[in-house]
């Protein structure tokens, strides 16, 4: 028997002066992290943030995952990173996406340097 030790990745993610989508509040936003379906189909969902009720300038929470899970180890393999504006009566409204990978997410922690959010 093999015991392997799984590499995890730990994420925080804030935003900063997000767009207001909501009329009378503010937008309520949380953050959705993809990666391409191991069947080379589409896109499969790996984490979704809790949502920042009435903010434009979130922190969300640590996200903890296996790189496994998240890139099949591969630094280079894109990640989709979307922003999204909860509605509860209505469709969630996209305040904006980036594609990254790994490596790009490591060297923007290291360098502590912002990414824009592309809309739509």
């Amino acid at each position: 028997m093999s015991i392997r030790r799984q590499q995890m990745v730990r994420l925080r993610f804030e935003g900063r002066k997000l767009e207001d989508l909501d009329f009378w509040t503010k937008s309520d936003p949380y953050l959705a992290l993809s990666r391409p379906a191991k069947n080379g189909s589409g896109v499969v969902q790996v984490r979704r943030t809790e949502t920042i009720w009435n903010n434009l300038n979130p922190s969300w929470k640590v996200l903890y995952i296996p790189t496994a899970e998240l890139c099949d180890g591969n630094l280079q393999m894109p990640l989709n990173i979307e922003v999204f504006d909860e509605d509860r009566n209505s469709r969630d409204d996209l305040i904006g996406r980036i594609e990254l990978t790994l490596s790009d997410l490591q060297n923007l922690s290291n360098s502590g340097s912002p990414v824009i959010l592309k809309k739509g």
